[in-house]
């Protein structure tokens, strides 16, 4: 559950939430298992944040740092992640069903399981990232970096992905091992040295 004391600071705004930040460099705000549907978080600084089990559908976290927080199992469906930084962030089995993603940077973020089904990830910057096993059914990666992802495995959920938008992609050393990619479409993707094997195609 969320500390208290943190929740508080939160809701104070956000030149208070960040000054606080500052002034409690050795604290680890604890957001963890809470409801901040559809809040609006633009400026503030999430970084190494719990957000463990937290519903942040709808919320609105354009440009916001992220970098190292702990979104495993957090609620972000439709959520506002436009040019967020998400870099090195934990979203193991986390829904981002319909989120905009565009832009964002999800260098070495763990994405294990995760639900990217019908989300905007345009342009988004996956370099290294983890997307084993993660459902990005109908999504929208025109333009994505790709580049050392692991999407292997992604056969173990149904569909994963199916119909994806990977036209202009980076994947060059872009792990597919096993991956569902039946109807997807590469058109001018980069996939030099990537690894197909036992990929559905």
């Amino acid at each position: 559950m969320a500390n208290r004391e943190h929740l508080a600071q939160l809701h104070m705004g956000c030149d208070r939430w960040n000054t606080w930040r500052i002034e409690s460099p050795d604290i680890q705000p604890d957001l963890s298992v809470t409801t901040l549907t559809a809040i609006d978080l633009r400026g503030y600084d999430l970084s190494h944040v719990n957000f463990i089990g937290t519903n942040l559908q709808a919320a609105n976290l354009q440009q916001v740092d992220l970098s190292g927080a702990n979104l495993r199992g957090t609620n972000l469906r439709q959520a506002h992640l436009q040019s967020a930084d998400l870099s090195g962030v934990q979203l193991h089995r986390s829904s981002l069903s319909e989120a905009n993603l565009r832009g964002a940077n999800l260098v070495d973020a763990d994405c294990t399981g995760a639900n990217f089904h019908n989300a905007e990830l345009l342009e988004a910057y996956l370099f290294r990232s983890n997307l084993s096993q993660a459902n990005l059914h109908e999504a929208y990666l025109n333009g994505a970096y790709l580049f050392r992802a692991n999407l292997s495995e992604a056969c173990c959920m149904e569909a994963h992905f199916r119909c994806a938008n990977l036209r202009q992609t980076n994947c060059y050393k872009t792990n597919f091992d096993r991956a569902i990619l039946r109807g997807a479409r590469l058109e001018g993707a980069h996939l030099q040295d990537a690894k197909f094997e036992r990929a559905s195609i």
